[in-house]
């Protein structure tokens, strides 16, 4: 016969994923911190990650902003101060003018190596910070071309209801390369037709980098 028909009752909630993931290996001096998206918490999720694994050991960062869309552009400022000194994050080109954005002095882990992970989904914020850390030298990116988003964008009310979405401005790393339309190529181009394989490539880079950093810095000490 037929299947009676089941009724399930669903309690309609907003439901809040995290956008700060920690992957590092058990046992690695290398900490694996993946953000998915800079959501108004992201800082402060970041910063506590960070503090854990520094006090854990780990000697070295790949901050993972694969598949990272972008987000608020006040966290992006927040998070890049943390691996910076006073350096500027972004200029952002308008019709009245130009914007010069900067970092502040003394953050968290201004000394701590790190490698960037980066694909072709990473875009606007996410390309924010992989500019200024090319720019300054303060990290190398591991990945694809980014996506290639720099605009600012504005939303305008129409009074027949209807809505217009416009761009007011663009985005230019310290060195005034272009964001826009072009993306950013990374410091190692690491890639596969199997987005899997291509998630294990670059990581293995990445620990592979950062490795020979560590190393050094024994020799050296």
């Amino acid at each position: 016969g037929e299947l009676e028909p089941v009724e399930i009752s669903v309690i309609r909630d907003v439901i809040s994923l995290p956008s700060v993931l920690v992957r590092t290996e058990l046992g690695s001096e290398i900490a694996h911190i993946r953000l998915t998206e800079f959501k108004a918490d992201t800082p402060d999720r970041l910063r506590e990650a960070l503090e854990r694994e520094i006090e854990a050991g780990s000697k070295a960062l790949i901050l993972d902003l694969r598949n990272n869309p972008g987000g608020y552009l006040q966290q992006v400022f927040e998070i890049a101060d943390m691996f910076l000194d006073k350096e500027v994050i972004l200029i952002e080109e308008r019709q009245d003018g130009e914007v010069v954005w900067e970092s502040r002095d003394g953050g968290l882990a201004t000394t701590l190596p790190v490698v960037l992970l980066v694909n072709r989904y990473s875009a606007s914020g996410s390309e924010i910070i992989m500019g200024v850390f090319q720019d300054t030298d303060r990290a190398k990116v591991v990945g694809e071309t980014t996506f290639g988003k720099g605009t600012v964008n504005v939303f305008r009310q129409l009074s027949n209801g209807g809505g217009l979405y416009m761009s007011v401005g663009r985005w230019f790393t310290p060195l005034r390369r272009p964001i826009e339309g072009q993306g950013l190529l990374p410091d190692y181009e690491v890639s596969s037709r199997d987005p899997q394989k291509s998630d294990v490539l670059q990581v293995e880079k990445a620990t592979e980098i950062l490795n020979e950093v560590i190393k050094n810095s024994v020799l050296v000490n």
